[in-house]
């Protein structure tokens, strides 16, 4: 993740454009998408490799695309309010923990 935001801190005008602008390029955005995905189904290796998920695999990728797409929207909308290490940590923190323990809120199971 650290090496996308990256190459979009690095490539802001760009970035700006193809997503953000009033003349945006939707197919830009949806491609994307598509890498992300690929790099997180290559990347997959669950700590138990042939036991069952709780939950749609499929689900849960599109789940982190559409987050790390919206991170991403959102970093270019508002000047990068946060720097990319923090980014990638915070991020990374909320997908191993979930949102609310990675906010601090307590949770009962």
């Amino acid at each position: 993740m650290q090496t996308v935001l990256e190459h979009i801190s690095l490539n802001m005008t760009f970035y700006r454009s193809m997503l953000i602008e009033e003349n945006r390029i939707y197919q830009f955005q949806a491609k994307m998408e598509n890498i992300i995905k690929d790099k997180l189904m290559e990347g997959w290796k669950p700590a138990q490799e042939n036991a069952p998920l709780a939950i749609s695999k499929e689900l849960l990728i599109e789940y982190l695309v559409s987050a790390f797409m919206g991170i991403i929207i959102w970093s270019i909308k508002n000047d990068k309010p946060l720097s990319k290490e923090e980014i990638s940590s915070q991020f990374s923190k909320i997908v191993a923990y979930g949102h609310l323990r990675a906010a601090g809120i307590a949770v009962e199971e």
